[in-house]
């Protein structure tokens, strides 16, 4: 903990500042939040939520520290179920879109080559993790 004449760090941001730039949260009494912070990380919430109870104890701070903390989840499992369904609602027409534009490419392929073409004919490209992929 700094002492008064250093000042007084941000939870968020990790930055050396005054106890006038800073709000203390009631709740907790021990994180603080700077009030740029609170203006670019969390826009929808006021310095007086923040007060009253900060991110960190709302269970919503998006700090380095804290998006690294794994929590463990305490929904059920039906609440998993529905979101892991309402995932699936809205990824799937996607694939489906991938798909149909990739046997696109394939009758296109065929058309040039004037030979039917399969997907075992494609020769895929290997990318690694680091490689940066743009689409």
């Amino acid at each position: 903990m700094h002492t008064a004449e250093k000042g007084l760090t941000c939870h968020q941001c990790k930055n050396l500042t005054d106890k006038v730039n800073l709000v203390f949260c009631s709740k907790c009494t021990k994180k603080r939040y700077c009030y740029d912070c609170i203006k670019k990380w969390y826009p929808e919430t006021t310095s007086e939520e923040v007060q009253a109870a900060c991110p960190f104890c709302m269970e919503n701070c998006n700090c380095k520290a804290c998006l690294r903390v794994k929590r463990p989840s305490d929904k059920d499992e039906n609440v998993k179920l529905k979101q892991l369904q309402y995932l699936l609602l809205k990824v799937l027409p996607v694939l489906r879109d991938i798909c149909a534009e990739q046997n696109r490419e394939l009758e296109v392929e065929t058309a040039v080559r004037g030979v039917p073409v399969t997907e075992s004919d494609i020769t895929s490209c290997d990318a690694s993790i680091n490689e940066r992929i743009c689409w």
